[in-house]
């Protein structure tokens, strides 16, 4: 049996998602799907529209089998290091084989030939990198016109064909698994669908596949019954049961105010992942006490994307520290393996997992917490403090606890 693993956000989960296991299990019939998710924050750095325990539930009522939860500070950071650390996950859990992942672009070989001169970067794309960097353009930019200067021998056409692939969402999440998988010598095979109608960014619901950014834009505005038919029907059902709080940047202004108040630079210098000047603009910006999204206005810039400012501030707001994402890097990110879901009837599946994972897992959050060393304990650590961060913007009390309560066989 094969054993399929996709990195997810699902949030929510729509058609499109549902369109991506339907086409898995038509050339996979009889397979195990196994997801790793993000918990409450995106890679957008920004809240979920769910909590990351009715989001699992949503996935295994779609479909899927297993859901595996992505350490917050993973989730929140760049495609890179977001990327690596979730196939690192899928490759220490030991059972699975074929990572399935949408793209824009279905030429897989294409994509493993960028994936390989990413990883194995020339001196000549380093070098140029760094000189587009110091012009102030953003890491993505300054990197695509470095290679597009390194491939200037090849045709126009492949050269625009790759500014597409490296200028696409899914695409650019695409190659960095695929360097990944590479990095890790890992014997997981990928396995690419092209994505269908709906593009990444698309903000509007206009048939049965929209995207999730035009989904979460509904709900923000209190229409997200326009969702309904772009939702599978269990996935809109508990989307209406849950009842979604939409959290804004400005819902957490005091938190973030209060923070940098009680900070200094040598302190944020610290924090993991974060560049000096970001550090020192978001510092200096904070002072004026405007509102949150006022501030990632004011500092995002060519330089630095929105994205990019969001995760930097959830990440002072967890204060994650350099040293301990320093030390998990040299151990392959990833320390444990929380289960957050499994259908009743993948029981099996999640035996499979306990024989065959090379770290700890955490189903039992209380008992099993004591079998994670003191890497393991500090990235979990974060974990809670994010689920706590998440309960207070949210208000939802049940939250504070529930990775210790919560229970993640689906009935």
């Amino acid at each position: 049996m094969h054993i399929i693993g996709i990195v997810v956000e699902y949030n929510p989960f729509h058609n499109g998602h549902f369109y991506q296991i339907q086409q898995i299990r038509k050339k996979y019939p009889g397979c195990a799907i196994v997801v790793v998710m993000s918990g409450h924050f995106s890679q957008r750095g920004l809240p979920c529209v769910l909590d990351k325990f009715s989001r699992s539930e949503m996935a295994l009522a779609c479909g899927v089998d297993l859901v595996l939860e992505l350490p917050v500070v993973y989730a929140t950071a760049s495609a890179e290091r977001f990327s690596q650390a979730a196939v690192s996950l899928l490759h220490k859990s030991g059972i699975v084989d074929i990572l399935c992942f949408g793209s824009e672009t279905p030429d897989l070989a294409l994509m493993q030939d960028l994936a390989s001169l990413l990883l194995e970067e020339p001196p000549f794309v380093s070098a140029q990198i760094k000189n587009y960097l110091s012009q102030g353009e953003s890491y993505p930019r300054a990197r695509l016109l470095s290679i597009k200067e390194y491939l200037s021998t090849y045709t126009k056409d492949t050269v625009d064909t790759l500014e597409t692939i490296l200028s696409s969402p899914n695409n650019i999440l695409s190659i960095e698994y695929l360097k990944a998988l590479k990095h890790l010598n890992s014997p997981i095979q990928p396995f690419p669908i092209q994505r269908h109608i709906a593009g990444y960014h698309d903000t509007t619901i206009e048939g049965p596949i929209a995207s999730a950014t035009a989904i979460r834009q509904n709900l923000a505005l209190g229409e997200g019954h326009k969702a309904k038919g772009s939702m599978p029907e269990p996935a809109y059902h508990l989307l209406n049961q849950y009842t979604p709080k939409s959290i804004n940047l400005d819902d957490y202004s005091e938190l973030f105010h209060y923070k940098m108040i009680m900070s200094n630079l040598e302190s944020l210098y610290a924090v993991w992942d974060i560049p000096s000047n970001l550090c020192r603009s978001l510092y200096h910006a904070s002072k004026t006490l405007q509102p949150l999204s006022e501030i990632v206005n004011q500092v995002t810039s060519k330089t630095y994307t929105r994205a990019t400012v969001q995760r930097a501030i959830i990440r002072i707001l967890l204060s994650v520290q350099t040293d301990d994402l320093l030390a998990l890097e040299k151990l392959n990110w990833i320390p444990y393996i929380h289960v957050l879901g499994c259908n009743k009837t993948s029981t099996a599946l999640l035996s499979l997992l306990s024989q065959k994972s090379e770290v700890p897992l955490l189903i039992n959050v209380s008992k099993d917490e004591n079998n994670l060393d003191d890497l393991g304990q500090k990235l979990f650590n974060y974990e809670l403090q994010a689920s706590k961060l998440y309960a207070l913007l949210s208000q939802d009390a049940i939250l504070l606890e529930k990775d210790y309560k919560y229970h993640p066989i689906r009935r």
